[in-house]
């Protein structure tokens, strides 16, 4: 098994931008982002943020048995576009295809990326990235649930 003993394991290479989004340049010899904005410091927002430049997800064979490559890729898309732990989506009961590595065998999984998958990669990628953590998450449950909500026009 790869990682903390799972079946799946995923790094995410970041970087950091100021808040116009230019690339804050990181110092190898100190191992710290140097950024020299002057802003007046705000308590609403970052003056730097944290930038996603890629991922690599690695998946141990003997745990795919009977999972189609569909399942497969809309797990590693869940796995690289978001920092995701699949052991807190599960404690958390969310219908996620993330759950579908950890399920018992014979129990039903999502075939694809599900209404919650895809609520929680919207509401990520809409929120404002230059907020403080529990701003952006409180920001994203909102959309999530606005996402998540029964509605006439939705199928």
């Amino acid at each position: 098994m790869i990682g903390r003993g799972g079946p799946a394991e995923a790094w995410h290479i970041e970087g950091r931008l100021d808040a116009d989004g230019r690339e804050v340049p990181y110092d190898t010899r100190t191992g710290q982002y140097i950024n020299e904005r002057t802003d007046v410091p705000s308590r609403l927002s970052t003056d730097s943020r944290p930038h996603f430049k890629g991922a690599v997800v690695i998946l141990d064979s003997r745990a795919l048995g009977g999972l189609t490559v569909a399942q497969l890729a809309d797990y590693a898309a869940m796995r690289a576009f978001a920092r995701t732990d699949p052991s807190l989506v599960a404690r958390a009961s969310a219908p996620s295809i993330l759950t579908i590595l950890d399920a018992p065998p014979g129990s039903a999984v999502p075939i694809t990326l599900t209404q919650w998958d895809m609520a929680y990669l919207k509401s990520l990628y809409a929120s404002r990235e230059n907020r403080l953590a529990g701003q952006q998450r409180q920001e994203m449950e909102h959309k999530m649930a606005d996402e998540l909500r029964p509605s006439p026009d939705r199928n």
